[in-house]
């Protein structure tokens, strides 16, 4: 029997999961400084490789909702895409009308309706999301993180990302385990 392609990514991710649970609980041996280095690659490209998953998983699903009056399939999917590749970069409501070929006014509307939410809470929530991804890497810095996903400095990232999970990016990075 065939595989949806939802559930194919989500195979492809438990993967994924899988192979960073054997790096991160593997042996431990004495590692060179190269090694290390290595290692912390490889997590990082294993990170970037599920977040990317996520976002496919997240454009087929959004490819599959139809809502009255809403966006059509390829705008929603060109704007996940959109979003996703810029999420470092500040994203004007022009870039996202024009993206989808709308007037400003049309599009806020229409994002809404097919999305559930306004275009910046979609955009703040998407950068959270990949800022959580991030901070799973104990080598990357807080401030460089800030940076990595689209604000100006670690100050207002901190307190976006306190409103949005309660806790500070810092003390989300403790409780990771």
């Amino acid at each position: 029997m065939a595989r949806s392609p939802i559930e194919e990514l989500q195979r492809q991710i438990a993967k994924l999961r899988e192979q960073v649970e054997q790096l991160l609980n593997g042996p431990v041996e004495p590692r060179t400084t190269s090694a290390d280095a290595r290692a912390a690659r490889e997590l990082e490209d294993i990170s970037i490789v599920l977040a990317d998953r996520a976002s496919s998983l997240e454009a087929i699903i959004v490819e599959e909702r139809v809502p009255h009056g809403g966006l059509a399939g390829w705008q929603q999917k060109r704007l996940v895409e959109y979003i996703a590749k810029r999420l470092d970069k500040k994203i004007s409501l022009t870039d996202l009308a024009n993206v989808a070929k709308l007037s400003r006014y049309h599009f806020a509307r229409a994002f809404k309706q097919s999305f559930g939410e306004p275009p910046h809470r979609y955009i703040m929530r998407r950068r959270i999301e990949r800022a959580k991804t991030l901070l799973e890497n104990p080598a990357a810095s807080v401030t460089d993180i800030a940076i990595e996903v689209g604000f100006a400095d670690p100050v207002s990232f901190a307190s976006a990302f306190r409103r949005s999970v309660g806790t500070t990016p810092t003390n989300y990075r403790r409780g990771i385990k």
